[in-house]
């Protein structure tokens, strides 16, 4: 036991002398190795460092040199205590390092992934902010959902209208002046006493005229609208139009009234029909019905103006009255006022019409008078425009066509008055012309 303590008290002394000198003394390649991979003898000015040492004889410089070192230094201080650790510390530093590079792997796979979430909701909630319409939008959106349908109920009508006027004057069999001038203006004389005689007119004299005995309340809101071309129809919005349901109506009624006032006011009579019978040998006459229908033609060129300005304010298609009536509304309208304005009648059919709360669809000169002028003296169609760029491009768009079909309308209106003007440029000349034609004739029967 004393001489396993002391060896082992040797060792670590050697070991100690071992590592002072390792420190201090500076290092000097050795003169042989023992072991081959392994360190070396420590030398001092090309020797052995014992060999230096006064007093040690050659079996102890051997017994150091071949036992004491190679045992203790190599064999059990380095290969089974320092090499050891120095492997298991190199392999926990490689673990450290390769645990660390695994971290900072995680570390790039994580901001990877977050990048790309991010960018994938910054991408969707700009979608939803740019594809979501704004307010003014739905609002030209509702208000145009009708339009067309009211456009093409417009054209039925205006045809409507067209044809009642030319039966009128061509004694279409069943029309009012069939039989002739003398029972149309019977039919009218009896249709304003009834209904269009106002007996304050004339200073009260009119009044004898009036049917006031049979008819003493009458409707005072249709007085004289035979004659009034802006109560009847300017003033209106919307009319109580409708020639395709088989129904006469208080509007349709004033509206045929006040164009047989305006244009046509007195028919032709009518020819026999024995004048264009073979029978009677006369070209003349078929001639003469010619320039009758030439002057029908003329006239319900004029009067195509004035279908037209009805028609489009002829009762619509349904789909859009309540939003329209919602943006009168929030102008300060109340519902009954917004009703009676866009729909011509209130919520109880007043006011000589039969627009109620069923049937009160905006005509299509109430639509775009909405969607072309009316909306945007709104202060909120200019605060919702605070919006984002998106939805401000898709507004503007929308306005660019209402815009568009307001030109449209324009374009229809100019080529009307190119007609009227052509029309009435044809009559200026027609004399010209025929005095032109009268001289050639005389001119070809001179040179004959």
């Amino acid at each position: 036991m004393k001489n396993s303590g002391l060896k082992r008290h040797s060792v670590l002394v050697a070991g100690l002398i071992l590592a002072v000198v390792l420190t201090v003394a500076p290092a000097k390649k050795a003169n042989a190795c023992f072991v081959p991979g392994l360190p070396c003898a420590i030398t001092v000015a090309g020797n052995t460092w014992w060999a230096t040492q006064p007093g040690l004889s050659s079996l102890m410089e051997q017994w150091l040199e071949n036992v004491w070192f190679q045992n203790n230094i190599l064999v059990d201080y380095w290969q089974n205590s320092i090499r050891p650790a120095l492997m298991q510390m190199t392999g926990q530093l490689v673990a450290a390092r390769v645990d660390m590079t695994g971290m900072v792997g995680g570390f790039f796979d994580a901001r990877q992934i977050l990048q790309t979430q991010l960018t994938l909701q910054r991408l969707q909630a700009e979608a939803i902010k740019d594809y979501t319409p704004g307010e003014n939008l739905c609002r030209i959106g509702t208000g145009v959902r009708s339009l067309a349908l009211s456009e093409e109920k417009a054209g039925t009508n205006a045809v409507a209208l067209a044809e009642i006027a030319q039966n009128r004057q061509m004694g279409t069999r069943g029309g009012s002046a069939d039989l002739g001038p003398l029972m149309d203006q019977q039919g009218r004389f009896r249709q304003f006493r009834y209904i269009y005689c106002d007996p304050a007119d004339n200073g009260g004299l009119t009044k004898a005229l009036c049917n006031v005995g049979a008819n003493p309340v009458g409707d005072p809101t249709r007085f004289n609208k035979d004659i009034n071309f802006t109560r009847t129809v300017d003033a209106r919005p919307t009319l109580d139009l409708d020639f395709s349901d088989g129904q006469l109506k208080a509007d349709e009624e004033d509206v045929i009234a006040l164009g047989n006032n305006l244009y046509s006011h007195d028919v032709f009579q009518r020819m026999n029909d024995i004048l264009f019978s073979k029978a009677a040998g006369n070209s003349a006459n078929s001639l003469k019905f010619l320039d009758l229908r030439q002057i029908v033609a003329t006239r319900s060129v004029a009067q195509n103006a004035y279908n037209t300005i009805v028609a489009k304010r002829a009762r619509g298609a349904a789909g859009s009255a309540q939003f329209l009536r919602n943006v009168l509304r929030e102008m300060g309208m109340s519902e009954e006022e917004a009703r009676r304005y866009i729909g011509g009648a209130t919520a109880a059919g007043s006011n000589g019409n039969t627009l109620g709360a069923a049937n009160g669809e905006p005509s299509y000169h109430a639509q775009m008078e909405i969607l072309a002028s009316k909306l945007y003296q709104n202060p909120n169609f200019y605060v919702n425009l605070v919006d984002k760029p998106a939805e401000v491009a898709r507004v503007q768009t929308a306005m660019k066509a209402i815009k568009s079909m307001n030109d449209n309308d324009y374009r229809k209106t100019q080529e009307d008055q190119e007609m009227l003007l052509s029309l009435i440029l044809e009559m200026k000349i027609r004399k010209e012309q025929a005095d032109v034609e009268r001289n050639l004739q005389m001119l070809n029967q001179t040179r004959r």
